[in-house]
């Protein structure tokens, strides 16, 4: 029996005011791995469900339970809002038991302290912006953001204009609570079956030491080849390359204001797919022996190492054609029909899972040249950033 709480994911607010900027603007190069995770939580999970932590500060008495009249909407749209729990709706969080907590306590506090005296620049003046810039940072926000956030913060406590003469003095929640209460929250919610997407130093470091690597491992390799391959086929005049499942969400869509109605369609013709996807995973985690969770586990790992030659497999079946001839004509006794099945493996491979032949399916179908869907979706200042010309 599969548990009801997998395949939900929950999603920091920062990180979708990040996926935002696709749309809304100005996108910056720095948000893109960003953009590409937040991405994949609409496409991989079935339920999706808005953090209740964002800041420092927060300390509700049990953030599983419903928020208060002062919640928040993901997007405060009438489109992507729809895709998610209602935020006064309660979602699964274990307890976790003393010996666990005060481990998670002592790893997190320590890394987000020493992260966090790592990260005030050079150019902090006063306490008041130190303050600020630690409330964005905390958050996640991206370094052009923090700046921005940091210089224009007004605090009304007259001490806040002293001038910043180090940590030791400031009084910011990090260098105490230290994110504490929001891992203790972030690793309940994952001990009970939920997926994590967040950009918050609390849930990269969670991210990093505890999470679970499915279903983001499903990506793994065509991030890789993607890559790789993106790199070689840039030309002058492009600077930066997009991510898969980001450039394949921006070659879908007809015009950057589309982009949410284009993010909630792919959703829709995903849903069999992820579903599919969250079965075998449960299955996975919960097989009654070591065999069988391997057996599993060889399947998505198979398809997650195909996925890219399934999509773009003409160039390798070409190259292996003329090989297959050069060989046949020095007496190679590898058979035609022999080679046949080694270009048949990685589709395969992916027809194992659902959901890795559709994405596959869809980047050979969709993609197109990363300067057409820049030149598409950005104005002119973007362009420039991303070393394109308008």
């Amino acid at each position: 029996m599969v548990d009801p709480a997998f395949g939900t994911a929950i999603i920091e607010p920062s990180l979708l005011r990040v996926l935002e900027s696709l749309w809304e603007g100005p996108l910056r190069p720095a948000n893109l791995p960003l953009i590409e995770r937040a991405i994949r939580a609409f496409l991989t999970a079935p339920t999706l469900v808005l953090s209740r932590y964002e800041g420092a500060w927060d300390t509700p008495e049990s953030p599983d339970r419903p928020c208060g009249p002062d919640y928040k909407e993901p997007f405060d749209d009438q489109l992507l809002d729809y895709e998610f729990i209602h935020p006064r709706e309660p979602h699964p969080c274990a307890a976790l038991n003393r010996s666990e907590s005060s481990f998670l306590k002592e790893l997190v506090l320590a890394k987000v302290r020493s992260e966090a005296a790592a990260a005030l620049p050079v150019w902090i003046k006063t306490e008041g912006q130190a303050m600020a810039f630690l409330d964005a940072w905390y958050k996640g926000e991206t370094p052009d953001q923090l700046d921005t956030e940091a210089l224009a913060k007004i605090y009304w406590e007259p001490w806040l204009y002293k001038p910043f003469k180090g940590i030791e003095r400031l009084s910011h929640a990090v260098f105490f609570q230290g994110g504490t209460d929001h891992a203790e929250y972030l690793v309940g919610c994952h001990r009970a079956g939920l997926t994590v997407y967040g950009c918050s130093p609390v849930a990269q470091i969670c991210s990093e030491h505890i999470f679970s690597k499915w279903p983001d491992h499903l990506f793994k390799t065509l991030d890789d080849e993607y890559r790789r391959s993106a790199e070689e086929l840039r030309g002058p005049g492009l600077g930066l390359c997009l991510p898969a499942v980001t450039s394949l969400l921006l070659s879908r869509s007809r015009s950057r204001n589309q982009i949410p109605e284009t993010l909630r369609d792919l959703r829709e013709e995903y849903e069999r797919a992820r579903s599919e996807l969250w079965t075998m995973l449960g299955e996975m985690w919960n097989a009654p022996s070591f065999k069988a969770q391997i057996t599993v586990l060889r399947k998505l790992e198979g398809a997650a190492s195909a996925l890219f030659k399934t999509a773009f497999p003409e160039a390798i079946e070409a190259l292996s054609v003329a090989l297959t001839a050069t060989k046949l004509l020095k007496g190679d006794p590898i058979s035609p029909l022999e080679k046949l099945h080694e270009w048949n493996k990685p589709r395969a491979r992916v027809g194992a899972v659902t959901f890795a032949a559709k994405l596959s399916a869809d980047l050979r179908a969709n993609l197109l040249n990363h300067r057409n869907i820049l030149r598409r979706h950005l104005d002119d200042c973007e362009l420039r950033e991303f070393g394109t010309t308008p």
